[in-house]
């Protein structure tokens, strides 16, 4: 993998990898990919991590693809941190729960400044409080919460990639 982050305009102020990890489970889908957005003071930069429902609609016939479909966004922390920050830095690390698409105010917590990849195993280690958490106890699913909590090490390794190519971040 390159050492600079390959990344595209998606609006006025923010940018974002081409590269994206994708976990799919039963009803969420949890995304991985490079972000950046320019800041009052500085360029914040790290990895989006991102969770969405996720409908599969079947085809006409058995055989047919079955399309799948993130939506409906849930939770996102962006581990960022500020290129004029010290080295290794994540000042700008925040979480967000969303109304609608709308991701709302930035939370920041003091574990998830300290230590961005623990944070987020802990978190995604227990579904169920993390939608309590966001107020979308509705969408709890039992299945889905022992397989992200089984899958916590592979999103965590995704994420810890995907910052390897941020320099300073490592």
């Amino acid at each position: 993998m390159s050492t600079t982050p390959e990344l595209r305009s998606v609006g006025q102020v923010s940018s974002a990898g081409y590269l994206r990890r994708v976990f799919l489970f039963e009803t969420i889908g949890i995304t991985a990919q490079l972000w950046s957005e320019e800041a009052s003071d500085g360029r914040e930069i790290g990895v989006r991590v991102e969770m969405q429902r996720l409908d599969e609609q079947p085809g006409e016939r058995e055989y047919d693809a079955v399309e799948l479909r993130l939506h409906d966004p849930i939770f996102r922390a962006d581990l960022f941190t500020i290129d004029t920050g010290a080295p290794g830095n994540f000042d700008r690390a925040h979480y967000h729960s969303f109304e609608g698409r709308f991701p709302g105010e930035r939370f920041f917590d003091p574990g998830l400044t300290d230590s961005p990849l623990t944070w987020l195993s802990g978190r995604l280690s227990d579904l169920d409080e993390l939608l309590q958490a966001v107020g979308r106890p509705e969408l709890r699913h039992t299945a889905d919460a022992r397989r992200v909590a089984e899958s916590v090490p592979s999103v965590v390794a995704a994420v810890q990639e995907l910052m390897s190519t941020i320099p300073d971040a490592r």
